[in-house]
């Protein structure tokens, strides 16, 4: 297995009060710039009845970014805790918001045991606007960790107490971590939204509407369009043709995939080309530059639309984290494209 590399960040503690460096000069920047900061704190995955970690997590990221979305959130803290925090700060990666993580102490990854929760903290916190660890415990004091984890909420609370968002089972109401931050908040006066655990409730029963993969399935790139789509003058059977094609610009490469008889064989080709220097900046408008032919479509369009206000995942087991999901992890560009172009059918 690859090894995980996890940022160090830097501790408070580390810093003299009040120095240019020190964290909080950055947050008060922010809370002079912004005026709808805020929070979250949630249960983790061990307390989320009926969670399943590989299939899941962006479940909680959809819940997380309909209400960041609702609320306006312009900042948002966060833990980087496995479970609700996560999530939050992956919902508000994927909308564009200011994401502060500030971690309890360095380190506390080596409290989870499944390497994809690793993973996709490390990629939270490379990608992360401004973080920080806001202690140093002993690990082997387990006092001095619960301190940290209490500190931590604190520090949250310190800067987005203008909206905490809560993920909270009502078993959960009186004990654990985020009873104590809500209990906290409630001291120091701050906005407590309406807990968003009803809306996971929903999606145990049915209500909120998930399609975890879309392969086989008129919403893939592999589905065999009526009629083939016109691109730059070009034809192609299907938008995976069109997509492994666009990847080179060698015209006997592209007319090699065009050609090829099934969009399996296109996706093959397309993995050998001789790749355009520019295609990681080009890649998602290509896709939706197909993805608007295709569903131009009247049977496609009409299959889109029907998945209503599902949430689209691009579930997979070939490791495709970036226009999918994988075991977990993955950024879901393309389910985020289709539920985008649904919204202008």
């Amino acid at each position: 297995m690859t090894q995980i590399t996890v940022p160090t960040l830097p501790v408070l503690s580390e810093f003299a009060a009040r120095s240019p460096e020190h964290p909080w000069t950055a947050n008060e920047q922010l809370a002079a710039s912004f005026s709808r900061i805020h929070c979250a704190t949630g249960a983790r995955p061990q307390h989320i009845p009926g969670y399943q970690a590989g299939r899941d997590f962006h479940v909680l990221a959809w819940i997380a970014e309909c209400a960041l979305k609702a609320e306006r959130t312009e900042v948002i803290f966060e833990g980087g805790a496995d479970g609700w925090d996560q999530a939050t700060s992956h919902a508000a990666r994927d909308l564009g918001i200011y994401r502060v993580l500030n971690a309890p102490f360095n380190g506390q990854h080596a409290l989870w045991k499944n390497p994809n929760v690793v993973r996709r903290y490390a990629d939270l916190l490379d990608t992360a606007d401004h973080a920080y660890a806001v202690a140093d415990p002993d690990r082997n004091d387990k006092k001095a960790v619960v301190r940290a984890l209490m500190d931590r909420n604190v520090e949250m609370l310190r800067w987005g107490c203008q909206g905490v968002l809560p993920f909270n089972p009502p078993e959960r109401e009186h004990e654990g971590g985020t009873a104590a931050c809500l209990r906290e908040a409630r001291k120091r006066g701050c906005r407590i939204l309406p807990n968003l655990y009803p809306e996971w409730e929903k999606y145990q029963s049915g209500e909120l509407r998930v399609l975890h993969e879309i392969r086989n399935t008129e919403l893939s790139n592999m589905a065999v369009l009526d009629k083939p789509i016109r691109m730059a003058g070009e034809d192609y059977a299907t938008l995976e043709h069109y997509f492994q094609a666009a990847k080179t610009t060698n015209p006997a490469q592209r007319q090699l995939i065009r050609n090829a008889a099934t969009p399996a064989e296109a996706r093959r080709l397309g993995r050998s080309v001789t790749l355009r220097e520019d295609w990681d900046t080009l890649r998602l408008d290509v896709m939706h530059a197909g993805l608007r032919k295709k569903f131009a479509q009247p049977r496609f369009a009409a299959a889109l639309a029907a998945t209503g206000d599902a949430l689209i995942l691009e579930g997979n087991t070939w490791n495709d984290e970036f226009w999918g999901v994988c075991k977990g992890v993955g950024r879901n560009h393309l389910g985020r494209l289709l539920m985008n172009l649904r919204e202008t059918l």
